[in-house]
């Protein structure tokens, strides 16, 4: 009877366990036009926070306090942003060189599939052809989700500083909320788990911004070297692709692979390019995230890359970039909650050696 009690309740808990699983699911996809403004408002907040404080403590009013480090903030993102549609801009005049050259390449590329798969280079080009054509005929659904991409993004750009300015505003109004929701003998667990949380998102996102910024350098630096054009634009945007696990970082060596392939006669500088690209993968992998950025947060290879598929599923490319600083957040809960702490266990990275099994085998035996 008593072992019958304890499966109906492990097989309880896990269904509970699925449907808030699928539930959550369906709220943030469903509210993603709001909720994804609002998670990096919260993170942005928690990135500032230390720069209000210390207006504060130098006795600067809380609101210009605030006002101050959000503008600030604002206009060094507005210099990023400007930076690079600047180098968008200048990429954007050399298209047609582009195309001319891209056109050469596929049809090289027609004569060399004819003759591996003893064909005639007409039967290849008009299946390529074919498959171009119905690219375009879905262009009007291509140009409707940019658009519509493009629009949450202009939200969102203007959400965001007005929620990150509220949070900080109403900080202590949270605060106070959250310790009259709980019990005052679990208060000392509710501040750790905030102070947990708030210190290791906040180091998080530096480690991730000099991280971001060294592969940036190391990336335009490598390219320059090798005479990439737009070596920059390209390193730029190599070093924030990087953010997301595994998919990142193959979209970030392809990108300056491609324009070596289309701008240059030889493929010698996509080789050296690739050969760049993966030493300085190497540096970042073993170097600078174990030194930088993992240390801030202890989740396992896999989990990362199945949440941040989850949250691209979800979200999109915006919700990857929530998908490890939520997630790390998430096992600092589960890891104060002692029913909760085998979860916390799992999202881990930390690896014991186990020997149940073997125990249980021996008692088996005997």
């Amino acid at each position: 009877m008593e072992n019958n009690t304890i499966k109906n309740s492990f097989y309880l808990r896990v269904s509970i366990l699925l449907v808030g699983i699928c539930a959550l699911g369906a709220i943030v996809f469903l509210g993603q036009a709001i909720l994804l403004p609002l998670c990096y408002s919260l993170l942005f907040a928690i990135l500032l926070d230390p720069a209000v404080m210390l207006l504060l403590r130098i006795k600067f009013p809380r609101i210009i306090a605030i006002a101050v480090v959000v503008l600030s903030a604002m206009a060094v993102t507005l210099l990023l942003i400007y930076f690079i549609s600047s180098q968008v801009a200048s990429f954007s005049s050399s298209l047609p060189e582009f195309k001319a050259k891209g056109a050469a390449m596929l049809t090289q590329a027609e004569g060399w599939m004819a003759s591996v798969f003893h064909t005639s280079q007409s039967n290849i080009h008009s299946r390529v052809s074919g498959a171009i054509k119905s690219l375009m005929n879905n262009k009007q659904t291509i140009m409707g989700s940019t658009l519509s991409t493009v629009s949450g993004l202009l939200f969102g750009a203007i959400l965001v500083p007005v929620y990150t300015f509220m949070i900080l505003y109403y900080k202590n109004l949270f605060l106070g909320f959250i310790t009259k929701v709980f019990q005052k003998n679990n208060h000392a667990m509710v501040g750790e788990v905030m102070l947990q949380g708030r210190v290791m998102i906040h180091q998080y996102l530096i480690g991730l911004l000099l991280e971001a910024i060294i592969v940036a350098t190391l990336n335009s630096l490598a390219l320059i070297v090798i005479g990439i054009k737009y070596a920059i634009l390209i390193g730029v945007i190599g070093a924030l692709l990087n953010v997301i696990p595994l998919i990142g970082g193959i979209v970030a060596v392809g990108l300056p692979v491609l324009m070596a392939v289309i701008t240059k006669d030889s493929f010698t500088p996509a080789i050296f390019v690739t050969i760049s690209y993966i030493a300085i993968q190497f540096l970042d992998n073993h170097f600078l995230i174990p030194k930088i950025v993992a240390s801030r947060v202890k989740i396992n290879a896999l989990v990362s890359i199945v949440v941040v598929l989850m949250f691209g599923a979800l979200c999109g490319i915006a919700g990857m970039f929530l998908a490890i600083p939520l997630t790390a957040v998430i096992k600092i809960i589960f890891d104060r909650i002692d029913p909760l702490k085998p979860w916390g266990y799992l999202l881990g990275d930390d690896i014991e050696p186990f020997n149940g099994f073997g125990k249980l085998f021996k008692v088996r035996k005997k």
